[in-house]
């Protein structure tokens, strides 16, 4: 039997999305975000003013890195614990959400890490003392929407998903408020959202794939191919900026109803040793994951059929020429700036990748020689 979730139970879109907020009255709200940046753009101001203006108490946990690492989380969980919330917002691009998820799971289950979850025989129960909501200010990981958040550990330098088979890691609510996007960088604006096309494109051809997830990465991959390079070079559109706020969040469904694949398990191994963005990976090592797939004929087609909703007919080459036009790298050296520690890492990178959970959604396998040559090609641009 199948089971199917097209995202948070509400999801709030548009000028006036903040009025989402209006069902935390009177309650205990923990803010979850990454960084001052949310304070310091004003953004955090109108969270915290519309909370007062509806009698909550709140508080902000910002200590959150770039691809949160599960000691930030259990740091988290303290700050939760001390303030005993009735709802949790991740606040922020898709670490704040991601660690807002991790922390609502260690809080709800009164964990201290991750060898704790699975002694505990995973999450064993959500929504007993909190329920969660994320707003997003970038238009990439589709985190709002998903089962699941990434957590890096440090001692191994891999990430490990935290999710929930059963669905309840989905947030109750979404709130996708095109203003809080406005100030992106272009440079972030990129590699959001070539990481929500990835997303698009991984669902729609994963071996889970279904009539469910085809039709939100089919509207996804349509909104974003429309509208990303209008983002990038007006940022204060707020028809794209809207149109890539959706396209992203119904990226999340897509693949959370699906899988994604290679590319996540490369991008996820080659993030864990460099630090790169994770969105900026995908982007870069995507035109090689769809020439190495195209070994399908089934998928081959599939990318033909993406394609040609756009008036395109190779999907490799059309990546490849927005990435030029993003000024992405053609390859991870580049981005680097300096290769050595991939190469001075590379076999810990390939057993990362085929250790990695997305791999099993792919549609071609991997074994180590593939995996390496492919990452190889990836880094190089060869």
């Amino acid at each position: 039997m199948g089971t199917i979730k097209l995202g948070a139970d509400r999801v709030f879109i548009g000028m006036d999305a903040l009025d989402g907020l209006n069902m935390m009255a009177n309650k205990r709200v923990a803010i979850i975000e990454s960084g001052s940046i949310n304070a310091k753009l004003g953004y955090r101001k109108q969270v915290v003013d519309k909370l007062a203006s509806i009698g909550a108490t709140c508080i902000v946990y910002d200590d959150v890195e770039p691809e949160p690492c599960f000691e930030t989380i259990n740091e988290g969980k303290r700050v939760v614990d001390d303030f005993q919330p009735d709802w949790i917002i991740g606040f922020g691009g898709g670490s704040a959400l991601d660690a807002a998820k991790a922390i609502w799971v260690f809080y709800e289950n009164d964990i201290a890490s991750f060898a704790d979850l699975l002694a505990n025989g995973g999450i064993r129960t959500l929504r007993s003392k909190a329920r969660l909501a994320c707003i997003p200010t970038s238009s990439g990981t589709g985190s709002e929407v998903t089962k699941a958040a990434i957590i890096k550990d440090n001692a191994t330098h891999r990430k490990y998903p935290i999710a929930d088979m059963q669905w309840r890691l989905i947030p109750d609510c979404a709130i996708l408020f095109p203003p809080f996007t406005y100030s992106m960088p272009a440079s972030l604006t990129a590699a959001c959202g070539m990481d929500a096309m990835t997303h698009a494109i991984e669902a729609y051809t994963s071996i889970r794939a279904n009539n469910f997830s085809d039709a939100m990465a089919c509207g996804a991959f349509r909104l974003i191919a429309g509208n990303l390079k209008v983002a990038f070079s007006h940022p204060q559109d707020a028809c794209a900026r809207q149109n890539m706020l959706e396209g992203s969040c119904m990226a999340g469904i897509a693949f959370t109803n699906s899988s994604l694949g290679i590319a996540h398990a490369i991008s996820h191994a080659i993030g864990g040793y460099t630090g790169l963005a994770h969105g900026l990976v995908n982007a870069i090592i995507l035109p090689y994951v769809i020439e190495y797939n195209s070994q399908s004929e089934e998928t081959q087609n599939r990318y033909i059929q993406l394609a040609s909703m756009i008036g395109e007919s190779n999907l490799g080459e059309y990546v490849g020429i927005m990435n030029d036009d993003l000024c992405i790298p053609r390859c991870i050296c580049e981005a680097l700036g300096d290769g050595n520690i991939l190469h001075e890492k590379l076999d810990a990178i390939v057993e990362n990748a085929l250790a990695d959970v997305n791999l099993k959604g792919n549609a071609v396998s991997a074994n180590g020689n593939q995996m390496r040559e492919l990452i190889i090609r990836a880094c190089d641009g060869e």
